[in-house]
């Protein structure tokens, strides 16, 4: 009873001990019935305790004690004895070894679900219909989470359960939650100096907002922004890197796909491969005709060939 039925189907799927899975298969047919069940358990436990009762009265009617003596042995004796034998010690046992008694003895409660049917069976239709078959435990993100960091030494790594408490929380997070202040980045305005800007730059900001005073320096407009990329690129060029990269192989697969007699009126591209298109195909064709054109291309380095796009000529 101390397993609900997810608990155990868990176990039956998930846990890596093949016989851990099977006692939870052999347990689960029986825990569906956990009212039926309950009410035997129940049931049974109160006819022993009678049983018990009546027969320690019964050993000492033919003993001459006094009435104090005879209820002090009908009464604590008993008690006694049902809560060291029937409640303190299967409790240490099952606790510990739950699954493998409980399957162990599924035949036996099957038995007493039995014998006990004509009096459990209504009982826990009667339950059934009140307060529900079974109720099951529900957790939150948070209750979750924190089960996570309790086990969080079960994991391969220490930051595992940080990741996924972040992900679960990424529902109820907020843009303000993540996002980076405003006061942390440099307003500058378009008149600014490259070389200024890069002193801004060099003190940890990884970006500037450029701005547009209007009137006076209280009033101004967001034109643009202005990363430390923007700037390497004035002094050494433009930069190939990975979105560059990616961009050329799309140009490929579509001048691969379109047909060489497709008319051209009928090809529609996004503005930024045609204008690309353009530019390799009249680079190819000054490099391969030698015109005048082509010579500055044809002396630079091949590192700065590829940084252009044009490490295959």
């Amino acid at each position: 009873m101390s397993l609900d039925l997810d608990d155990l189907r868990r176990i039956r799927e998930y846990d890596e001990n093949p016989k851990t899975r099977r006692y939870a298969a052999n347990i689960i047919p029986i825990r569906e019935n956990g009212n039926f069940m309950l009410c035997t358990i129940i049931l049974g436990n109160t006819i022993c305790n009678a049983i018990c009762v009546l027969t320690f009265d019964r050993m000492t009617r033919g003993l001459v004690m006094t009435l104090t003596e005879r209820m002090i042995f009908i009464n604590i004796i008993p008690t006694l004895f049902i809560m060291f034998f029937s409640e303190v010690i299967p409790q240490v046992i099952c606790t510990k070894y739950a699954l493998p008694i409980g399957s162990r003895c599924r035949h036996l409660m099957v038995f007493f679900m039995v014998l006990t049917f004509p009096a459990s069976y209504p009982l826990s239709k009667l339950l059934d219909y009140v307060v529900g078959k079974e109720i099951r435990m529900t957790i939150d993100r948070r209750m979750l989470g924190d089960l996570m960091r309790q086990q969080q030494q079960k994991y391969e790594t220490v930051n595992m359960a940080d990741v996924l408490e972040n992900a679960m929380n990424l529902q109820v997070r907020r843009v303000r939650d993540v996002m980076t202040p405003i006061e942390k980045f440099r307003f500058v305005s378009g008149e600014t100096p490259i070389a200024q800007l890069m002193l801004e730059l060099k003190r940890g900001f990884p970006l500037a907002i450029v701005v547009d005073y209007l009137h006076d320096a209280k009033c101004y407009q967001v034109i643009g922004i202005v990363t430390l990329e923007d700037n390497l690129e004035e002094v050494i060029g433009e930069i190939y890197d990975e979105k560059d990269r990616a961009i050329e192989e799309n140009i490929e697969k579509v001048e691969r796909a379109i047909p060489q007699s497709l008319p051209q009126s009928e090809i529609h591209l996004a503005p930024e491969l045609t204008v690309k298109i353009a530019k390799k195909r009249i680079v190819k064709k000054a490099l391969e005709e030698q015109t005048p054109e082509a010579a500055p291309l044809l002396a630079m380095a091949p590192s700065k060939r590829k940084a252009f796009g044009l490490s295959t000529f």
